[in-house]
């Protein structure tokens, strides 16, 4: 699966098997994307604890938090589920569930 690809949709979302066959780099990317967005959403939709959420993020390198998306899919038993998706619960055990609510 490339960028380039005419056929994609802009919001296209990889599948945990997808997202597992990356290389590293391109993993990196993918988290540091979903989490950019989800803060933004976060401070657009006045998250009420999104400074302790950034302040969260910001206490844990991003090969960090992307090795315990790696982990979690890995030990997720539904693969279906979207990487943004786990990403997000991801975050929500890193960070508190309260990203959640």
């Amino acid at each position: 699966m490339l960028a380039t690809e005419e056929n994609k949709r802009a919001a296209y979302s990889l599948s945990a098997n997808q997202f597992l066959k990356l290389p590293g780099d391109l993993q990196f990317f993918y988290v540091a994307g979903a989490l950019d967005g989800m803060t933004l959403l976060s401070r657009e939709n006045g998250l009420k604890t999104y400074d302790n959420f950034i302040e969260c993020y910001r206490s844990i390198t991003l090969g960090a938090f992307t090795k315990k998306v790696v982990i979690f899919i890995r030990s997720s038993s539904d693969k279906d589920l979207s990487v943004a998706e786990l990403i997000i619960q991801t975050a929500a055990d890193t960070c508190g569930d309260e990203f959640l609510k």
